[in-house]
């Protein structure tokens, strides 16, 4: 299957589903989507989100971000804004050189934003989730390596996901492969891995599993 989806007004969109899991088999899809900000030239529609199933939508952009350009999709009763940076966080985030530095920092200092995205994925109402933050690489990117850990993805895919993402956005900073990989090895490094990483941050062992329901069936 082609995870790339080519929807009128939703930039960068892919899904989750077709990744390889290590204990074999792969990730179901229409469970987890992920995107940039939609909107742009075309103005995404309600009805493609709901042709493929998908029932809640989550936007990782801040305040700040939020009250200069709305969401298009603000009105739907499945929307909500779930900030994995605070507004002064995004300041601390826009000084920092690199994006490695950026992604490790945020897994060490966002950790209970982490975990109420999460758990609102998880205890979200039956049916598929779109997630997005600005670029959708970034946040998005960081989210997402999250959840296909937990999931069991291999490490090689996770990785590619995230590269998947160069060319879509005009900004000068490519998702390179060792920026992902560098935050994986961080994870297992300084956080033991995602499973005791989630237990760090406290997100719950019922959390996890209904993750799982959604990325595997």
């Amino acid at each position: 299957m082609s995870r790339r989806l080519d929807w009128p007004g939703f930039l960068n969109a892919r899904d989750l589903g077709g990744l390889p899991l290590r204990s074999g088999g792969e990730t179901r899809p229409a469970g987890l989507i992920r995107s940039a900000l939609p909107g742009g030239p075309a103005r995404p529609s309600p009805r493609t989100l709901a042709d493929y199933g998908v029932r809640t939508v989550i936007d990782l952009r801040s305040p700040r971000e939020l009250a200069a350009r709305p969401s298009p999709l603000h009105g739907l009763p499945g929307y909500r804004h779930l900030p994995l940076l605070g507004d002064r966080d995004m300041d601390t985030v826009i000084e920092m050189p690199g994006l490695a530095g950026s992604y490790r920092w945020k897994v060490d200092n966002r950790g209970e934003a982490i975990a109420a995205i999460l758990a609102f994925m998880a205890d979200a109402p039956r049916g598929g989730i779109l997630f997005h933050c600005l670029a959708g690489r970034d946040r998005t990117g960081v989210v997402a390596a999250l959840l296909l850990s937990v999931a069991g993805v291999d490490r090689p895919s996770i990785i590619e996901d995230y590269v998947l993402s160069d060319g879509t956005e005009q900004d000068g900073f490519r998702p390179l492969p060792w920026v992902m990989a560098d935050l994986l090895d961080h994870l297992d490094r300084c956080h033991g891995g995602v499973p005791a990483y989630m237990a760090e941050v406290g997100v719950e062992a019922t959390t996890l599993a209904a993750l799982r329901r959604r990325l595997l069936g």
